[in-house]
């Protein structure tokens, strides 16, 4: 009969915890970015796949954010020189949710996706 009530009081606990915490999180902000690394949460939320392939993107640990400074503009498509002036055509490269550049790859290290700010052709 004790390991009957020791069920019972563990599940009181249970309810009791979740009656009090409900509220706060309902009401804490949802966050674009996991606050401890800055990776963008948003990427996994939103199922993105790569224009190119339609593979998806990835989550977050596959992700890097790309220096704005590393990146020029050309007509041909946006030229990232930290990755030895990769070229990303125009219509691959996906609106930013964050307007930062998001340089997203494989266990391979090739890009599946890449993000960039709205207005930066």
């Amino acid at each position: 009969m004790a390991r009957r009530e020791w069920r019972w009081e563990s599940w009181q606990r249970l309810c009791a915890a979740v009656v009090l915490l409900a509220p706060v999180l309902a009401v804490m902000p949802a966050r674009a970015h996991d606050p401890d690394t800055g990776r963008p949460n948003w990427i996994t939320s939103g199922h993105y796949v790569s224009p190119r392939t339609g593979v998806h993107c990835c989550g977050p640990n596959d992700c890097e954010r790309v220096d704005p400074r590393s990146v020029e503009a050309t007509p041909r498509g946006l030229i990232l020189h930290a990755y030895n002036d990769e070229l990303v055509p125009y219509a691959e490269a996906t609106p930013s949710e964050d307007e930062h550049y998001w340089r997203c790859h494989g266990v391979d290290r090739q890009r599946r996706c890449f993000f960039a700010p709205v207005g930066s052709n």
